[in-house]
């Protein structure tokens, strides 16, 4: 598990910054979100509690917001609201490979229908990450303890994560994740685990979910990831010489994704304001409705 080196903000190998949100704050990333990405997640769920994993969730902060803005989505917003949230914003672009079937197969009776039915869906949140400081930090200002879980994970122990991940799906008996984020986490995954434990990340992810939301990180996050530690004094990262996948790693991991996991690409919600796209994916086993 990761420690913090003398508590400072940038020394940070895993991505476990102790004061993240106050530099990028979850509105950064929730003001992306079009009410259309919750009608989604919503639909053939209305018999069920729908379940959310957040992987590299920091202290939880925008991993409570995500509940919260779920639930006001499930309990208040009208139609027409969500339409009008939708034209707000537009997703900057939007896959080749999903798009059509998206607009052939949900008329705007369905998806009112969809909206109408599934408006009191129950939402459960299970936040990971690798730091048990934050997490602690997390468990501790978590109000919402009926619906959102917080527990320590390295995600990459194969151990760790059947025992986590099953027992938490276990509890609803259920299989699957509805959705996972993976806010700003696969260049960590990559510069600790090189080439080969990003695709296995993606592989795993991939398998444990229905729906993928990704915020992949360019090749420029690394060089100044590099560039932070070097200017604490620290020693940089042993594999980042060793990685092959440089340049083209957000084209790799879109790649691996739809050729070799079995996700589709369903929308672009636009980018941040550090450039960093979120993109939704869906598992192609289940019909895309």
């Amino acid at each position: 598990m990761a420690a913090h080196d003398e508590f400072s903000p940038g020394a940070a190998p895993f991505g476990n910054f102790i004061n993240y949100y106050s530099f990028n704050p979850p509105e950064n990333r929730l003001k992306l979100l079009p009410a259309d990405f919750y009608t989604i997640l919503k639909e053939n769920c209305t018999d069920r509690p729908l379940l959310g994993l957040d992987i590299g969730c920091n202290s939880g902060d925008l991993t409570a917001a995500l509940l919260e803005q779920f639930s006001s989505h499930s309990h208040g917003d009208s139609h027409e609201d969500s339409t009008a949230a939708l034209q707000t914003n537009k997703p900057h672009e939007e896959s080749e490979d999903s798009t059509a079937a998206l607009q052939s197969s949900r008329s705007p009776e369905d998806s009112t229908a969809a909206l109408q039915t599934s408006q009191h869906t129950d939402f459960h949140m299970l936040g990971c990450d690798i730091d048990n400081i934050l997490i602690q930090r997390a468990a501790e200002n978590n109000r919402r303890t009926d619906r959102l879980t917080f527990q320590s994970l390295d995600y990459m122990s194969t151990e760790q994560r059947q025992e986590t991940l099953g027992a938490y799906l276990q509890r609803f008996g259920r299989t699957k994740f509805d959705v996972t984020f993976c806010f700003s986490v696969t260049m960590w995954i990559h510069l600790q685990n090189g080439d080969s434990g990003l695709m296995d990340f993606l592989r795993s992810v991939s398998g444990w979910t229905r729906f993928l939301l990704l915020e992949p990180q360019p090749w420029k996050c690394y060089r100044s990831a590099g560039r932070r530690l070097r200017k604490l004094g620290r020693e940089g990262f042993p594999l980042l010489g060793t990685l092959q996948i440089r340049s083209d790693v957000e084209q790799v991991i879109d790649r691996c994704l739809r050729e070799e996991c079995g996700m589709m690409r369903v929308e672009t919600f636009g980018e941040t304001q550090w450039g960093r796209k979120l993109v939704l994916y869906h598992s192609k086993e289940e019909e895309l409705l």
